[in-house]
């Protein structure tokens, strides 16, 4: 099959007309994506007023203890906290070298 038929079989829908129904959905999404936010916002003001939380806050929470500040968004340059290596230190007796923590060879 040539590269021509290939894009023949799976691009179906001319360009322009995909355009033109992005352009239609893009109202939609946006206020889809509006909705989600302000959900997110409302609930997550309802449990600091009733003073509950999830299974997610918990999650972030023990992510916040165990895991340098700034370094969680990027799976490559995650760094365990000082908490952690003093723990780890103390609980099995030796210490980490900086550069050894959290290496993405221990998950």
């Amino acid at each position: 099959m040539t590269l021509k038929a290939m894009q023949a079989a799976v691009f179906t829908v001319p360009e322009a007309t995909l355009q033109e129904q992005f352009k239609a959905q893009y109202p939609i999404i946006k206020g889809l994506v509006e909705l989600t936010i302000a959900f997110h916002k409302a609930y997550r003001d309802m449990k600091q007023e009733q003073g509950i939380m999830d299974f997610s806050d918990l999650e972030h929470l023990c992510l916040a203890l165990l895991v340098e500040p700034g370094t969680e968004d990027d799976p490559s340059a995650v760094r365990c906290s000082e908490g952690t290596a003093r723990y780890f230190q103390r609980n099995h007796g030796r210490r980490i070298p900086r550069y050894e923590w959290c290496s993405r060879d221990d998950y």
